[in-house]
């Protein structure tokens, strides 16, 4: 086999390789809105290696898949703390990079809450901005630690609450909201 021909085929071998790699890669959240799906797809089948990183560049997540074109890895990010992340994907032939703006669970509690305090009638009033998927359990303190109120109540059906104080002996009451067994808000409130 002449020299030219050897040459002319090693070089359509190499030309996917060479010009025509390429890979996508698309990241979308989940009903969990803690998890995130990334799907990839390739023209080659190739080792890869994920990888997350947070805000100051430390990587938090890390993954390695071997010999594929294509794949749908969840990346749970529930342990993370809310901020933007970095999800790279790296072949040996290209990198591949998106950026997520993630809101952890606890964050996007305190956020879904308006507070407002009705001076001079002993009244706080909370509003749920959109429902939530569990029960929320809601507990009342006065300033010597006392019980005054305690309600679970269903997340899907919170909307405005109204906390009524009139008798209550205190200066200051105490709010604290347990979501997930935890509490994720708790508030003073001067009532006087």
């Amino acid at each position: 086999m002449n020299i030219t021909i050897i040459a002319i085929l090693f070089s359509l071998l190499l030309s996917p390789v060479l010009y025509g790699q390429n890979g996508e890669m698309k990241l979308v959240q989940t009903a969990d809105q803690n998890v995130y799906k990334l799907y990839f797809s390739s023209d080659l089948a190739s080792d890869i290696k994920v990888s997350v990183r947070d805000q100051s560049k430390k990587t938090v997540f890390t993954r390695k898949i071997k010999d594929k074109k294509g794949f749908i890895l969840p990346i749970d990010f529930s342990n993370f703390e809310t901020g933007s992340y970095s999800v790279e994907l790296f072949s040996p032939l290209f990198v591949l990079h998106d950026t997520i703006t993630y809101q952890s669970a606890k964050d996007r509690f305190i956020n879904n809450f308006e507070w407002e305090v009705v001076e001079g009638k002993n009244k706080v009033i909370v509003t749920a901005l959109k429902p939530l998927s569990e029960e929320v359990t809601v507990l009342i303190k006065d300033n010597n630690n006392n019980e005054i109120d305690k309600q679970q109540i269903p997340g899907n059906r919170f909307g405005v609450r109204v906390f009524n104080f009139d008798g209550i002996n205190s200066d200051i009451i105490y709010v604290s909201f347990y979501y997930k067994g935890e509490v994720v808000i708790s508030r003073e409130f001067p009532i006087r």
